[in-house]
């Protein structure tokens, strides 16, 4: 599946609209039609926000690997600021779990 096809499976899924995710990135609904459509693309930086927001880890939401698309949150209702605090927790939740999967690999843990 590609990353555009994630996306738009990830945002329906969490329940939000295309105006909720472009006032999450300060973009236009319009660029992320673009997107899930697959005829624009987003920058890294979005890509990595998007990630937090749905709670999936970076390299899931690049990669083939489509289990990342059976956890998502229903995210309706929130506020952007309310999303963009999710997505920092969010954010801080990824990290913690990468690093103990490297600790544990290197047997530190």
């Amino acid at each position: 599946m590609k990353i555009n096809e994630k996306i738009r499976t990830l945002r329906i899924r969490s329940r939000l609209t295309q105006n909720q995710t472009a006032d999450f990135l300060d973009v236009t609904p319009s660029f992320i039609a673009q997107v899930e459509n697959g005829t624009a693309a987003l920058t890294a930086d979005m890509v990595n926000r998007l990630s937090a927001l749905y709670c999936v880890p970076l390299e899931d939401l690049i990669s083939d690997n489509e289990e990342c698309l059976q956890n998502a949150d229903d995210l309706s209702g929130y506020s952007v600021d309310n999303l963009k605090a999710i997505a920092d927790v969010s954010r801080i939740a990824l990290n913690a779990n990468f690093m103990t999967r490297r600790l544990k690999a290197n047997k530190v843990l």
